[in-house]
């Protein structure tokens, strides 16, 4: 029988209940703050400084019918 010695499931429960903790007093405009944060910590240095923000995709022209 294998034992588990990692659990995914287990790890986002316990990082969802340390945010919820730190975020719970904040205020709308506080936890934006935070969020802009721990974003900027996040992301790769050459992330930030591409003048384009990182997209799935481009925006498509209105779909026209012809008529």
């Amino acid at each position: 029988m294998m034992t588990k010695t990692f659990d995914c499931v287990e790890m986002m429960h316990r990082a969802a209940t340390r945010i919820r903790s730190t975020t719970k007093d904040m205020s709308e405009s506080e936890e934006l703050s935070y969020w802009d944060k721990r974003r900027e910590e996040l992301l790769p240095a050459t992330a930030r400084s591409r003048s384009k923000p990182l997209v799935a995709h481009e925006p498509r022209a209105p779909y026209r019918t012809g008529r």
